[in-house]
């Protein structure tokens, strides 16, 4: 049986970190984007409108109800009888 060697090399590289505030002519969005274009998007004039869908929300919330309801009273008439209620 051979022996094996095995040789391993490391590399320290040390970065220099600054915690500060970028100054303002470094934040720019060409310096950010490159030479990518910049449009500005404003609020959608229909953005309040609520789609068809999203109106039934009452719907769900009614029907949970009545559903709570209809099952505390059908254990009360299941826990106590129909004839002590």
């Amino acid at each position: 049986m051979g022996v094996l060697e095995a040789s391993y090399a490391s590399a320290i590289i040390g970065v220099d970190r600054r915690f500060e505030p970028i100054p303002e002519d470094e934040f720019t969005q060409e310096r950010l984007l490159g030479e990518a274009q910049v449009k500005r998007v404003g609020p959608q004039p229909d953005a309040e409108k609520v789609s068809g869908l999203l109106s039934w929300y009452p719907l769900p919330l009614v029907l949970s109800a009545l559903s709570l309801a209809a099952g505390a009273v059908i254990q009360l008439l299941v826990r106590n009888g129909p004839d002590r209620l």
